[in-house]
């Protein structure tokens, strides 16, 4: 068996500027920092520097999205 297991992400939800707090299948929550891939930047990352966008993360299968 693999050390690694690929899990789900169940819920997401916004918590900071910037941050989300994911819990997994597994019943596992973390929360992540966002900000190191904001600013590296890109289109597709351009419209999450908005703080009120950001808050508007959904998941759409079993992928936080914006």
């Amino acid at each position: 068996m693999s050390k690694w297991e690929l899990r789900k992400i169940t819920k997401v939800k916004a918590v900071a500027p910037f941050k989300i707090i994911c819990t997994f299948d597994n019943k596992t929550i973390k929360e992540l920092d966002m900000r190191p891939l904001i600013k590296k930047g890109g289109p597709m990352i351009e419209p999450l520097k908005n703080a009120h966008y950001f808050k508007k993360v959904f998941l759409e299968a079993g992928t936080p999205t914006w």
